[in-house]
């Protein structure tokens, strides 16, 4: 899909292809943004569309596009390694933490890096890992961009929801009730049942506690497996899906927002939730520390029976809640800027593309 740009220019001279992936869908939307506002000429295109790298070489030339920027290391590696123009990939998580251990994902990985202009990360870990996994690298390949938040909530009602749909009685009163909402797509390395079992057994013992969960399904033989699971689990509500702004107006309402996963780059549904005044409870995982200090800015958990001991201590303390509500939302302003990510973005990839056109004879 095309894009017109006001900097006819940067139109004609620096096309971006930029790639889809479904796991990323919003931040591929939030990038193509900043850098059509910029003036550059956008291609969204899906890596899957493409059945060989001859035929991207040919869709490359055939649209005068110069640059591309891709999400994940082997997802858009694979196209890319032989890709005949200069690329940006953006580390996505699960590459560096979960492919690598295949050797063939890693050979891919590799090449995919060694020719890369540009690998930018979200984070200090994810950072540590690419030195890592690529002890040469040489350091001014590797960029830090934090990963930016924009949220847009809507007039939904969880709770309105919730009781249509008989997942909450409706004699309850909204007060009491607290929703512990995670938001995942259904995949093995988000782990979305590793907490549904004690959140049931806290539910049998105290019915104002709901886990809610929203995702659609990613992995099928996950999603299977996550059906057939929480069918019988009382106080465990599974959502497929809701809209951007839905999502954002149901992180609101939520009393807390989890991460399970045991895997992450920087989890966007966390600084969602920060930004918009919901305290985070996340799996004690790389990702997750990179965003969360422990107590100060959210809270950290270990096991699932840790993850119910914190929240029940963040239901007893009240101070706690509006400490980590405060301290997050200051972290979110001051480290996750729109402004920060469209600027370095827009930077990174002109700096790309002035590299490029010097390499020519």
């Amino acid at each position: 899909m095309s894009y017109v740009s006001h900097r006819r220019f940067l139109m004609k001279e620096f096309p971006l292809h930029y790639f889809r992936l479904e796991s990323d869908v919003w931040k591929n939307i939030f990038i193509s943004q900043y850098l059509l506002k910029n003036g550059f000429h956008c291609h969204i295109k899906d890596p899957l569309s493409f059945l060989s790298a001859t035929q991207l070489n040919n869709y490359l030339d055939n649209n005068n596009i110069q640059c591309l920027l891709g999400i994940h290391l082997y997802k858009s590696g694979c196209l890319l390694k032989d890709c005949k123009k200069p690329y940006v990939i953006i580390i996505g998580g699960t590459d560096v933490n979960k492919y690598h251990t295949d050797l063939h994902m890693l050979d891919i990985m590799t090449q995919t890096v060694s020719s890369a202009r540009y690998l930018v990360v979200f984070g200090e870990s994810l950072r540590k890992r690419v030195h890592h996994l690529w002890p040469n690298l040489p350091p001014k390949k590797l960029v830090e961009i934090k990963q930016a938040v924009i949220t847009n909530p809507s007039s939904f009602c969880l709770y309105e929801y919730l009781r249509s749909n008989d997942y909450i009685d409706n004699r309850s009163n909204n007060c009491d009730i607290k929703l512990f909402l995670l938001i995942s797509g259904i995949r093995h390395v988000k782990d979305p049942l590793y907490l549904v079992k004690q959140m049931s057994y806290w539910h049998n013992e105290d019915d104002n506690i709901y886990y809610i969960i929203i995702g659609p399904m990613i992995e099928e033989d996950c999603y299977k497996e996550f059906t057939s699971t929480i069918k019988s689990l009382q106080g465990v509500v599974y959502i497929p899906g809701l809209s951007l702004s839905d999502t954002h107006t149901a992180i609101k309402q939520a009393y807390c927002v989890v991460n399970s996963s045991k895997s992450e780059g920087m989890s966007l549904a966390l600084l969602e939730a920060m930004e918009l005044g919901t305290p985070v409870l996340a799996r004690n995982i790389c990702g997750n520390r990179d965003l969360i200090t422990h107590k100060l800015t959210g809270l950290l958990f270990n096991t699932p029976q840790e993850f119910v001991k914190e929240a029940k201590y963040l239901i007893m303390v009240p101070n706690l809640r509006e400490t980590l509500i405060a301290e997050a939302k200051v972290h979110v302003s001051k480290q996750h800027s729109s402004l920060v990510e469209e600027k370095k973005y827009c930077e990174l990839i002109s700096k790309c593309l002035c590299q490029h056109y010097s390499d020519l004879p």
